[in-house]
């Protein structure tokens, strides 16, 4: 496992005792300039951070925030651990593929959606690395499961810890604040400007608040916009604000001399979620075409398709002319398709079995 630079750390070293880490991203991930994009979409300087090659195992935002989330777990001596999503869920599979290396068992409570080609690569390497995966038809359904297999089946230490959904705990949102850290020593390294704006996309929204949170404790002024890919039960905008509160509540408990922010320049995108999770849009589809025949970079329709088609459209807008705008990319730049065809998905619980048959 990488042993790599880590921005929080090195900013706060009181927290390198108070948040044990596990190492397993390559940092800092790199910051590239979006010049085919710019001759099709003129006005604004484009850029991108590819936190999806953050890793060789899972890129993405998923691998920032099991670092300390799974650390503070092994810290703890916890040998297994329950987490949240659908069925394709980029956590649920990051969580089951790192905790196969960490010689933990990942217990995971899912619930069923649309599933493209790389949500059923997910589903199914998180089950060629020994996950135990469990379907449900409703939320209510899947929390009182929860409940009840964690009374059932006990982990070594009590209870098993529970990961909530996007890994967006408070170590999780966390791991964001340092990427944030990380970006503005690129900056002042010369990798970019000052993004006036970073685009990322919206699900649990601990990503988009640790970064507003940790731009905020590095005094930039960027503005942080979550595009929104879940539906708006799971994330709002009072939701955001509530989460950079929390996140910036945690880490000064941790260490007094952390910054106490003021209010967190983020707000939510609603304007391109379409008509339901998983559920590829137009203008995402759109997006994601131009994005890999311009520069080579791929979008997974879920999530990362959505939020860059509201970077372009930003990027459009000509109040943007002359700005610097950031597209965040938290996608997973690893083919997972060579681990997953090594299962046949009949060998899943057959409550899984629709979700192929369809």
């Amino acid at each position: 496992m990488p042993d790599t630079p880590f921005a929080l750390f090195d900013a706060h070293p009181a927290l390198a005792a108070r948040l044990p880490r596990m190492p397993l991203a390559d940092l800092p991930t790199p910051v590239a300039r979006l010049a085919a994009i710019e001759q099709r979409v003129p006005g604004a300087a484009l850029y991108v951070k590819r936190d999806d090659l953050c890793s060789p195992v899972f890129g993405g935002n998923k691998t920032r925030k099991l670092e300390l989330i799974l650390g503070a777990l092994l810290h703890d001596g916890r040998d297994r651990v329950m987490t949240f999503g659908f069925a394709g869920s980029n956590h649920a599979a990051a969580t089951a593929l790192f905790c196969e290396r960490a010689g933990m068992r990942c217990v995971a409570m899912l619930m069923p959606q649309p599933m493209a080609v790389a949500d059923r690569a997910n589903l199914l390497a998180a089950h060629a690395s020994g996950a135990e995966l469990r379907l449900y038809p409703s939320l209510a359904r899947l929390v009182a499961a929860a409940v009840g297999y964690r009374m059932v089946h006990p982990g070594r230490g009590g209870l098993i810890p529970m990961v909530a959904a996007g890994g967006s705990t408070p170590e999780g949102n966390a791991a964001y604040v340092g990427a944030a850290l990380e970006l503005a020593r690129q900056i002042e390294a010369g990798a970019l400007p000052i993004p006036d704006e970073i685009h990322v996309a919206g699900g649990s929204l601990g990503t988009a608040a640790g970064l507003a949170v940790g731009l905020d404790a590095a005094g930039l002024r960027s503005r942080v916009i979550a595009v929104r890919a879940v539906d708006a039960r799971f994330a709002d905008g009072a939701a955001l604000a509530r989460i950079c509160r929390k996140t910036a509540r945690f880490l000064g408990r941790l260490d007094p001399t952390f910054p106490r922010i003021g209010e967190a320049a983020a707000r939510l995108d609603d304007g391109h979620f379409g008509a339901g999770y998983a559920v590829p849009t137009p203008e995402g589809e759109a997006a994601a075409r131009l994005l890999e025949e311009a520069e080579g970079i791929r979008l997974d329709e879920t999530y990362s398709a959505k939020a860059f088609a509201g970077f372009l459209d930003a990027a459009r807008d000509p109040e943007s002319r002359g700005k610097t705008l950031l597209y965040w990319h938290t996608g997973n730049a690893v083919d997972l398709t060579a681990r997953a065809s090594a299962v046949d998905w009949r060998d899943l619980p057959r409550e899984f079995h629709p979700l192929f048959e369809r």
